[in-house]
């Protein structure tokens, strides 16, 4: 995701006139107001006086905007946050905890070299299997959390099949494993055996389905002995020897799939290309370098790539991470912005009501009236913001909605949580001016004014 990300020069131009922009609107906006003070009236002032006024209440309408603006951009992070941590605790179907992944392929052209290719697996397993630190270790076309799938239709024995026009042939993910699989990658065999050494090329040909695929083609019946044909390689029928727990064979947002397991011996143009999985008992990446020198003591012209299972499953989950890293950095600067502002405006309204608060405290207001005043406007600023920021974050949320995953665009949960947090930093804000009000001394102010 990172490495997608550049500087591009229209980007760069547009921010720089918006910076501009922004700084012009903002500077002359103030220079004008200040071209139409009242002398007279700044005079008679001596420079203080309350705080009301058009600019008062332009710097409230800001500090609601502020506000209302943070608000909706914590809700979507909340809310991508939520859905990220929702992605991190689902139902893999594997255990994706101490798995090397080492991707290989091994140069063929035609079938009589892929089938030379799968003979270099087959020797090369049973290697890797002896090494010091490795429990089990098998190959797959077609690793969970990646893009390397085959696709497409299946058609089973007795029913219509392919060459029949009109029909549109029930869906399915294909995947080609070698023996050893399924217990390496801790999925379980709920019924029949698993691939064997003796399914080979010559051999009748079989299958393994999952759960799912099990139950859309053949619910209530079991599919042990049945037979069943796939658009992968070969028109011939399959006989289905085992039924597999089910996996969530894309990234872990997408559910479970039909899926339907072939022996590597079995279709050779697409075992000359496997990733080699291996479940260690310490760190998968340990065994990195002895895994290469063996694979290369096999066949020098093989490419090795290492890495883990947790890595790969961390790169399939790269796209919600940014987005909710994206959302939430700029979210924290809102937050920072508007907090900032709520502390600027009230400060500065204290500071021009020093005489008001003076006369107040001298005719008998005692400081918790000031502590409620000053607060009370705050907090009614920061609420005014934050009901706007809540009807702006549900639209946002309705935007979001296609990338959340197990949350709700109006999860309750954020839509209280997100405001009551905003109101208790707003209150913190609030409250530092508003106790320097509350200890004005009544004389000193009188006297300054």
């Amino acid at each position: 995701m990172t490495s997608e990300i550049a500087i591009d020069m229209r980007v760069l131009a547009f921010t720089l006139a918006s910076s501009v922009a922004a700084s012009l609107l903002f500077g002359v906006l103030p220079a004008v107001q200040a071209s139409r003070v009242d002398l007279n009236g700044s005079l008679r002032q001596g420079g203080r006086g309350a705080a009301g006024g058009s600019g008062a209440r332009f710097r409230g309408i800001l500090v609601v905007a502020e506000v209302a603006l943070a608000v909706a951009l914590v809700v979507g992070a909340a809310l991508l946050a939520r859905s990220f941590v929702a992605l991190g605790r689902v139902d893999l179907g594997y255990a994706s905890e101490r798995v090397l992944v080492v991707r290989t392929t091994v140069p063929a052209r035609d079938e009589a070299s892929a089938r030379r290719a799968t003979t270099t697996y087959a020797t090369l397993l049973p290697r890797l299997g002896a090494l010091p630190g490795v429990m089990s270790v098998a190959g797959v076309r077609g690793l969970p959390a990646t893009s390397t799938h085959s696709n497409g239709g299946y058609w089973l024995e007795g029913g219509p099949g392919p060459e029949v026009s009109g029909v549109q042939a029930p869906q399915a993910v294909f995947t080609v494993v070698t023996p050893n699989y399924f217990r390496t990658m801790t999925i379980p065999v709920s019924r029949g055996r698993d691939f064997s050494d003796r399914d080979e090329f010559e051999a009748p040909m079989v299958a393994i389905v999952n759960e799912a695929l099990a139950r859309q083609a053949f619910p209530g019946l079991d599919p042990i002995g049945r037979r069943i044909m796939c658009g992968l390689d070969t028109p011939r029928f399959m006989t289905i020897v085992g039924v597999t727990g089910n996996v969530r064979a894309y990234d872990p947002s997408v559910p479970p799939l039909p899926e339907l397991y072939m022996p590597y011996l079995q279709h050779p143009s697409y075992g000359t290309s496997l990733t080699l999985v291996a479940r260690t008992s310490g760190e998968p990446m340990a065994l990195a370098n002895a895994f290469r020198d063996a694979i290369r003591t096999a066949d020098p012209e093989v490419p090795v790539r290492a890495t883990t299972m947790t890595e790969t499953l961390s790169s399939s989950v790269a796209t919600p991470r940014f987005r909710a890293l994206l959302v939430g950095t700029f979210a924290a600067l809102a937050l920072a912005l508007a907090i900032a502002g709520v502390y600027g405006v009230m400060a500065y309204a204290v500071s021009r009501r020093t005489a008001e608060i003076g006369v107040r405290m001298a005719m008998g207001a005692a400081s918790s009236d000031i502590l409620r005043l000053v607060m009370g406007e705050g907090l009614g600023l920061a609420s005014a913001g934050i009901v706007l920021g809540c009807a702006m974050a549900y639209g946002l949320a309705q935007l979001l909605r296609g990338m959340l995953f197990a949350v709700a665009p109006a999860d309750p949960v954020v839509f209280l949580a997100v405001p009551a947090a905003l109101i208790v930093t707003a209150a913190a804000a609030t409250a530092i001016p508003a106790l320097r009000a509350a200890r004005t001394d009544p004389m000193s102010a009188l006297r300054a004014d």
